[in-house]
């Protein structure tokens, strides 16, 4: 059994992009120490069973993985080679994310060799395998519509994104039709069914640069005080926060307008916030003492990243920075509404 799942864990880790090979590593690591608490027993029998029932889950876990990391790098590969990837689609049969992926070549990538009946009759397969969400395929977001179609991607996702290894292989579509999947990606429910949206973090390491961090972290104590009372309303208002902030990664130009002139408001708000209960002043200090690190460090990453020329980027920048203020003082200051 151990043997079975070196050889799983190495073919998983194989296929996996280096980012993702990381994330597996950890996740392994953290198994093998569960599988350590087996050594509680006293007697072999005892020892035996608990290791096979913990290479047993473990064993059935890899081989799903596999499966899922092959079908996340099936999606990931599709502007490359589209027609490959209908070949591979259609040899999942009648999985319902492959039915819905095919309807996205049909439409969008003639390259693919998708028929546009091979897609309509995909798009009633996919739809047929939603658990939920369907109710939402209706006029305008009618799947075989251009904006329901990318609607249908998103339920799709959504109902499997615990299926999910590879993080967002499906990143091309925010370059390649942005106005529709922002709106399809972002707040949809206004509840709970939004956790997770856009099932897509920020590209390229945009937000990890240690200004970043301090800002991030001033935020966390009216988080926490306001969270309390939230409502499940809240997951809309943070996946709307989240695909603003992809979107500053995916297209920074969008967010350069009137950088100076909108940070100079948003601190303002911010300064003058007057419940240190909720938001200490010592945290809102730090974070307004961060913004000219966030300023340059996200300069930066736009010429280091995006080819920006330097002036550009520092406007780009300051917007960025300005647009990352506004959506979270915006909810600070109205938790309910969302600013």
């Amino acid at each position: 059994m151990d043997r079975t799942i070196a050889d799983l864990y190495g073919k998983l880790l194989s296929g996996a992009p280096a980012d993702t090979a990381s994330s597996i590593k950890a996740e392994q690591r953290g198994w093998l120490k569960g599988r350590s608490s087996c050594e509680v027993y006293e007697q072999n029998q005892e020892v035996i069973d608990c290791l096979r029932k913990q290479m047993d889950s473990r064993t059935g876990f890899l081989k799903d993985e596999t499966r899922n990391l092959a079908f996340d790098m099936i999606v990931a590969s599709i502007p490359g080679d589209p027609k490959r990837a209908a070949d591979k689609l259609r040899a999942l049969g009648d999985d319902g994310r492959a039915a819905g992926w095919l309807a996205y070549l049909a439409r969008f990538e003639p390259a693919s060799g998708v028929t546009r009946e091979e897609g309509d009759k995909a798009i009633d397969r996919a739809v047929a395998s939603l658990q939920s969400g369907q109710e939402m395929l209706t006029g305008e977001d009618d799947p075989h519509k251009d904006a329901g179609l990318i609607m249908l991607l998103r339920l799709l996702i959504q109902n499997n994104q615990d299926s999910m290894v590879v993080e967002c292989p499906q990143s091309f579509l925010f370059k390649q039709h942005p106005e529709l999947a922002y709106k399809a990606f972002g707040e949809l429910y206004g509840s709970s069914m939004d956790s997770g949206a856009p099932y897509c973090s920020p590209r390229d390491g945009l937000f990890t640069q240690p200004a970043w961090k301090t800002i991030s972290d001033a935020f966390s104590a009216p988080q926490e005080v306001l969270m309390r009372d939230a409502g499940s309303m809240v997951h809309g208002h943070f996946a709307a926060i989240a695909t603003s902030e992809l979107q500053m990664s995916v297209q920074p130009q969008d967010f350069a307008t009137n950088g100076p002139e909108r940070l100079k408001k948003v601190v303002k708000r911010i300064q003058s916030w007057n419940n240190g209960k909720v938001w200490p002043r010592s945290d809102r200090t730090r974070l307004i003492a961060a913004i000219p690190a966030a300023e340059k460090q996200t300069a930066q990453w736009l010429v280091e990243k995006r080819g920006l020329p330097a002036d550009m980027a520092a406007r780009t920048a300051t917007g960025i920075v300005a647009s990352y203020l506004e959506d979270w003082i915006g909810w600070v200051e109205d938790p309910e509404g969302g600013g």
